[in-house]
């Protein structure tokens, strides 16, 4: 019994790739890296000027919801930027995406200059823990808002560009 040669796994898929992820294939403005600002790398909260990485409003009044009295609210947009490099790939990991600017901070509470993830992330738990338990004490509202962008077309623009240059290199 002769065995009938299989070609599965050797077909050319570049037509499906091209109607399925087109973006991947476009030939939009190649990424010149000595061009590229390093801060538009980073979420417009992670500016050096900033405070803090969110913008807060402790001036809104307890409100119900369902029931039960709510003392901390997030806009929609209040979200943790995708950080990622030149090459596309993910930066500032750890189990969970930290902000430059928020480790600058619990740096600056410390008093030290290093990365240390243990630190840092149980600095983060203990941190959610104490503000829950003042918010709670005082009865006060936090909302949280994403901080204000000046810059948001140009970021939106290079990740774009970071973006199809790793879909080009693959």
């Amino acid at each position: 019994m002769t065995m009938k040669k299989s070609n599965a796994g050797q077909f050319d898929l570049s037509r499906a790739v091209a109607r399925v992820h087109p973006h991947r294939l476009s030939s939009g403005e190649p990424l010149d890296r000595s061009d590229v600002d390093p801060d538009l790398l980073c979420a417009a909260g992670d500016c050096s000027t900033r405070a803090s990485f969110f913008d807060f409003d402790e001036s809104r009044e307890p409100f119900e919801r369902d029931g039960r009295t709510v003392l901390l609210s997030m806009g929609k947009r209040a979200l943790l930027h995708d950080y990622r490099n030149l090459d596309n790939e993910r930066a500032h990991r750890a189990v969970i995406t930290i902000p430059p600017k928020v480790r600058d901070n619990l740096r600056d509470l410390f008093g030290v200059d290093g990365d240390d993830e243990v630190m840092i992330t149980t600095t983060l738990v203990a941190l959610a823990d104490y503000a829950a338990m003042v918010l709670k004490r005082e009865g006060a509202r936090l909302h949280i808002e994403p901080a204000t962008d000046d810059r948001a077309e140009e970021r939106k623009h290079l990740r774009r560009q970071i973006s199809e240059a790793a879909g080009r290199s693959r």
